[in-house]
């Protein structure tokens, strides 16, 4: 079990953004997934998404604001924007999906 978990964190330890120019194309090919993918996304999908958006957004953009120069910040500011509009599209879709099922249920009260 020692040897899974230790192998399992130095996996992640590798696969962390080792440079800013790493951080900005991990943040970018990670919004390319997610809109490639966020039409068939489930409500695991979007809370694993989520986490990873957060990380990206926070904890390593500090690692790395400081060494950002503004076209990259600004890159950065793009992507999280276009994350948000994914995300808004995808609850303005579960939001007429929960309408439609609430509006096929009182046609079929009234039958």
């Amino acid at each position: 079990m020692k040897k899974v978990l230790f192998m399992l964190l130095v996996m992640f330890a590798l696969s962390a953004c080792q440079s800013k120019d790493s951080y900005v194309k991990e943040f970018s090919d990670f919004v390319d997934k997610v809109e490639m993918e966020a039409a068939d996304y489930t409500d695991k999908d979007w809370k694993k998404a989520d986490l990873k958006f957060s990380d990206l957004s926070t904890d390593i953009y500090a690692k790395f604001e400081e060494e950002l120069n503004a076209d990259e910040k600004a890159e950065i500011i793009k992507l999280q924007a276009t994350y948000a509009g994914l995300k808004m599209k995808a609850g303005v879709k579960d939001a007429a999906k929960k309408v439609d099922k609430f509006l096929d249920g009182l046609k079929e009260g009234t039958k």
